[in-house]
């Protein structure tokens, strides 16, 4: 469907829009505008009083229009729309895989006003010799809100001397600005995972190696504990065996001594028994050392 780029009265007047020619109109808005009719007779059926019909004034009529000639325009340009699973909206545009959320909404205007007689009586506006308050109230104006990933907005406002309808291909190069934007943004927040965990791994390399290192020299220290206490129990037994008071005199003392040097033998490191193990303990720890760090 053309845009129509016809100019028509200033937005903050109230504008003659014509109705609405559902036919003519996107799906989608065509779909809201049914449910709203759907919705209202459904309230009627039940004796309640309906909302005011969404298309009810000139305003919302051309908001809905507007609506309508975006998302027929990001379709001619072969982006997709989308909605929630079930529910008709909110409604979003992909553009290259970005989505870009865009939104039609009047926008609200503040204005000062002067306090009433009864206002002014108040005890903190005579505190604060108060004359004026801030009201919010509706502009007559429409505004279209975009917004995509990592905080990317843009924002268009009716101005007096032209409407947002005159301006729907600057609109949707601003749509599409901000998916490119997104996208890029996306692109390097992938790169910089991608450090972070290559990061990540070498640290943890790192500390692995850290820990293995330590536990070995753990294991070395046991070791030469052990060595210290086995020779300290040979010792020991040598000079058990050869005191006058304990010399042994029965087969079953010499047993218990020979028990006692079996024992201190398992428990020497470099018995040859467990040398074997002392060398390739020795050994690892000389390869890993010889390894290229990171």
């Amino acid at each position: 469907m053309p845009m129509s780029r016809s100019r028509r009265a200033p937005p903050t007047q109230s504008a003659d829009e014509p109705p609405l020619d559902r036919a003519t109109l996107h799906r989608f808005v065509a779909v809201w505008l049914q449910a709203a009719d759907d919705a209202a007779a459904m309230a009627r059926r039940l004796g309640q009083t309906p909302s005011g019909p969404v298309d009810g004034t000139a305003l919302r009529r051309r908001a809905l229009r507007l609506r309508s000639e975006l998302f027929m325009g990001a379709e001619a340009r072969g982006w997709g729309l989308a909605h929630p699973q079930g529910q008709l909206r909110p409604v979003w545009a992909v553009i290259a895989g970005q989505r870009v959320d865009f939104y039609v909404y009047e926008r609200a205007q503040r204005r000062r006003v002067p306090l009433t007689a009864k206002e002014l009586r108040q005890p903190s506006n005579v505190a604060l010799d108060r004359r004026w308050r801030q009201v919010t109230e509706p502009s007559g104006r429409l505004a279209v809100k975009a917004t995509a990933a990592f905080g990317n907005a843009r924002l268009w406002v009716d101005r007096p001397d032209q409407y947002l309808d005159l301006i729907l291909s600057e609109i949707l190069d601003g749509l599409q600005s901000l998916a490119q934007a997104a996208a890029a943004k996306q692109v390097e927040r992938d790169d910089w995972h991608r450090r972070y965990e290559a990061n990540e791994r070498r640290r943890e390399r790192r500390a692995r190696r850290a820990q293995a290192e330590a536990d070995r020299w753990e294991a070395v220290r046991d070791l030469a504990a052990d060595w210290g206490e086995a020779e300290r129990l040979r010792r020991f037994l040598a000079a058990l065996e050869a005191h006058p008071r304990t010399e042994p005199d029965g087969e079953r003392v010499r047993e218990g001594l020979q028990w006692a040097r079996r024992k201190a033998e398992e428990l020497d490191p470099l018995s040859d028994a467990n040398a074997a193990s002392v060398r390739g303990l020795l050994q690892r720890t000389r390869r890993r050392r010889g390894r290229t760090k990171d």
